[in-house]
């Protein structure tokens, strides 16, 4: 981008109402800084939220803002921010004093924006607009290594991961998600910050991972993590899959076969992570033929649902992601070539998720050995059939089963565990004959299946 439209893209940002109000409430200098004026300089558009630096203590800023009667949200306070909510708008706009390092070596609050943005984490976040004189202050470079795509630390690189471990992990998420390299001396700095990273709390460890998975390139972010050594300490259940061979069906091991499938996906996250865990369990189940010498992985979706649950519970997603995803790796192998029954036991078992099982399917095929025309003109007819049962009778689900508990004891069966498995016997009959859900031939199946039970 050329210096005149650069300067008119950051001109208008701040000739935004909200942002004219806080220099006017303010009234001090004030500069945007942050992923904006990065973007503005790469061309990108930006996002919406912006970051700005006051020069002005934390509670002065604070003071001014609830006397003008602009909302705020203090939760970033001991890092010296301040968040100003517009909720007309939706716009959130975050406020941190400008900070400087103390002769103790600590950070407090500075005066100097060049001291403050020499404590940034990388140089393309460390550049700054100023309100007052439209001018644009890049002190260590950014603008240069936003052109050649180059994430490059902010002075001595270990250093400043020490002062924030998690800069480690956003290295290679500004990488991933921007499409830069990570220079020589930050990639070794990345390198030697795996012990750092155990300071740092799981949620910020588990937002990062997120950011990465639902960025526009996944793969670099996890190749990166390996290839950094970062993998084993924030994923260390896929470790397993890294040069895991697999079968004449791949030609990939499993780490590079789940690269393969995540490259197929949209950026969901439940979709992201259950690609990133589909295969999780093939590693663990392990069996060679002893006459063929093929490899297989029998109910590696089992195991691989086990350790998922494990794996998000780890990392604190939230249950629904944690339910939604361990159920489709736990689906992922249901055939697409089955009978009626088992598409209306499929549609039955993947519920809501049924399309996302569906885009899973696809991707994890795609990325085996498989002829792709001849897989694509099947999933074709797989979709035809699953639109065919669709406009049948809805399924029934157990609770609409002709008979009910309290029938089958009326029949003289007692109240016990065995009235669930007689219930979920009589649905799998259901679900291969819709037509039998009825009370006179579910009696029928209780009386030749369960006749020891009747007695």
């Amino acid at each position: 981008m050329d210096r005149e439209t650069l300067f008119s893209a950051l001109e208008r940002i701040l000739f935004l109402p909200e942002l004219t109000l806080l220099d006017s409430v303010l009234a001090t200098e004030l500069y945007l800084v942050g992923g904006t004026v990065r973007d503005a300089i790469a061309g990108v558009k930006p996002k919406g939220d912006f970051d700005l630096a006051a020069n002005l203590a934390p509670d002065e800023i604070l003071a001014r803002l609830n006397k003008a009667g602009i909302p705020v949200i203090p939760t970033g306070l001991k890092h010296q921010t301040v968040m100003a909510v517009f909720p007309n708008s939706k716009l959130h706009v975050e406020i941190t004093s400008l900070r400087e390092k103390k002769q103790d070596g600590t950070i407090g609050v500075g005066t100097s924006i060049v001291e403050d943005l020499k404590l940034r984490d990388f140089t393309i976040n460390a550049l700054a607009f100023s309100f007052k004189e439209k001018a644009l202050l890049d002190p260590l470079g950014g603008a240069v290594d936003i052109e050649n795509k180059i994430i490059r630390s902010c002075n001595e690189p270990l250093e400043r991961i020490k002062e924030d471990p998690l800069r480690a992990l956003r290295a290679i998420r500004l990488a991933s998600t921007l499409g830069y390299q990570i220079e020589p001396l930050t990639a070794d700095a990345v390198k030697q910050s795996v012990g750092l990273l155990n300071k740092v709390s799981t949620e910020r460890i588990r937002d990062e991972i997120e950011k990465i998975l639902v960025g526009p390139r996944p793969r670099v972010g996890l190749e990166l993590l390996l290839e950094l050594n970062l993998l084993e300490l924030c994923l260390p259940e896929i470790m397993p899959s890294v040069n895991c061979a697999q079968n004449r069906f791949h030609s990939a091991d499993v780490f590079v076969h789940t690269l393969d499938v995540i490259d197929r996906t949209r950026d969901d996250l439940i979709l992201r992570l259950s690609a990133l865990f589909h295969d999780i369990g093939k590693p663990h189940t392990i069996t060679i033929d002893e006459v063929t010498g093929d490899r297989h992985f029998f109910k590696h979706e089992t195991v691989g649902a086990e350790i998922t649950t494990s794996a998000l519970s780890r990392l604190k997603f939230s249950n629904d992601i944690n339910d939604a995803t361990t159920a489709l790796v736990r689906l992922h192998m249901r055939p697409t070539d089955c009978g009626v029954p088992g598409l209306r036991r499929l549609i039955r078992d993947t519920g809501e998720l049924y399309l996302t099982w569906r885009e899973l399917k696809e991707a994890d095929t795609l990325a085996t050995n498989v002829n792709q025309e001849e897989f694509i003109e099947h999933l074709k007819e797989f979709d035809e059939r699953i639109a065919e049962i669709k406009k049948g009778p809805e399924l029934s689900p157990l609770s609409a089963l002709a008979l009910k508990g309290k029938d089958l004891m009326a029949m003289g069966i007692p109240e016990s565990p065995i009235i669930g498995v007689i219930l979920r016997h009589l649905h799998e009959k259901v679900l291969d004959n819709p037509e039998i859900n009825t009370k006179e031939s579910l009696s029928k199946i209780i009386a030749s299946d369960f006749a020891n039970e009747l007695k």
